[in-house]
């Protein structure tokens, strides 16, 4: 394990396909000797899958800085989303495939695939706990867009807060419904 840093932020990110897929994925890349690891991942279905312990560092971001002061939850999630001619499904970009969207231009895209109740309701229990464990503050950005400064805030953000070519959390990640259910500050 390697030194100890102060935990001060929850970063949410998303599978970009489905949940089963990404956990093998990271089982079997590179021999197994895959290091852009999550904390946890909560499937569609709201079970939890801890994949990481926090505290032991990971590469899943690009920043050194984000990897060594956070905690990564990947929720499953396809992503954004492209309509498939002449049919009522869609497919992410592997190939994934569903019916049900979410529909919103952002960052140059129209569709998105969506979260469940259930994955909410296990996100904020989660959250809630590392937040009273690692005494994290209880508040988070509200938002899914680009924030300048954002590597000072301490508490729940998402990746595209930090980065305008990253779509996780996507526009359907219902912020509202974490704010009325979050024991916020």
């Amino acid at each position: 394990m390697s030194e100890q840093h102060q935990i001060s932020r929850i970063i949410l990110t998303n599978t970009k396909r489905a949940g089963t897929d990404f956990l093998k994925s990271l089982e079997f890349r590179n021999n197994g000797n895959y290091d852009r690891l999550p904390n946890y991942v909560i499937l569609k279905s709201g079970e939890l899958v801890k994949t990481l312990d926090i505290g032991v560092e990971t590469n899943f971001l690009n920043e050194e800085e984000f990897n060594q002061n956070s905690v990564i939850i990947c929720l499953e999630n396809l992503g954004w989303l492209s309509k498939q001619t002449l049919s009522s499904y869609y497919l992410n970009w592997i190939g994934n495939k569903t019916d049900i969207v979410f529909e919103k231009k952002w960052r140059d895209k129209f569709f998105w695939d969506t979260y469940t109740d259930k994955q909410m309701n296990t996100l904020i229990t989660l959250c809630n706990d590392i937040c009273d464990e690692y005494k994290i503050p209880k508040k988070f950005v509200g938002h899914n867009t680009l924030i300048d400064g954002i590597e000072r805030f301490s508490g729940i953000i998402s990746r595209s807060n930090f980065s305008i070519s990253d779509t996780d959390v996507s526009p359907s990640f219902n912020f509202g419904y974490l704010l009325e259910n979050f024991n916020y500050e």
